[in-house]
């Protein structure tokens, strides 16, 4: 008995080691500004978590990736008949436990579901709500707060 709970125990072991440590989990959801709540559509988000991509990595074209590193992040509309439209979002930055992507304008202010996708993991949907405006601006603090980063379209 105990030989066979030995083999299981390796068994278990040697899947994670093959397969990654599960569903990345995501934490939160937040403006990528100034961390808060208000997540503004055609604005930069933040999500927070656990496993949500295998490597760090950085956009290196324009437009942002859908899939950056194995990773991808999808926002679902939901609806009285189940799930809406579905956006696959460009993503600036991924790492396991940080990602940076790109909201799409149109999502409307009703909630919306995030989905984090790690090769074929999938996150449970955190539920956000969208606003259509109020701007927030990259600070050089990095807290949403201080001296705002700005720069001219033409420089």
């Amino acid at each position: 008995m105990q030989m066979r709970l030995i083999r299981c125990w390796i068994a278990l072991v040697a899947s994670v080691a093959m397969h990654g440590q599960g569903a990345p989990v995501v934490q939160s959801v937040v403006n990528a500004a100034d961390y808060s709540s208000a997540i503004i559509e055609g604005g930069y988000i933040s999500i927070f978590g656990e496993g949500l991509a295998g490597a760090t990595l950085v956009a290196q074209t324009a437009p942002f990736p859908t899939v950056l590193g194995g990773t991808s992040v999808e926002i679902r509309e939901t609806t009285p008949f189940g799930v809406g439209r579905v956006w696959a979002l460009p993503l600036y930055y991924v790492s396991p436990k940080q990602l940076s992507a790109l909201i799409p304008y149109a999502l409307g202010t009703s909630g919306v579901d995030v989905v984090v996708v790690n090769g074929t993991q999938r996150s449970a949907p955190r539920r956000v709500t969208p606003r259509a405006a109020g701007p927030r601006l990259f600070t050089y603090s990095q807290l949403g707060t201080g001296s705002a980063v700005l720069a001219r379209a033409n420089n």
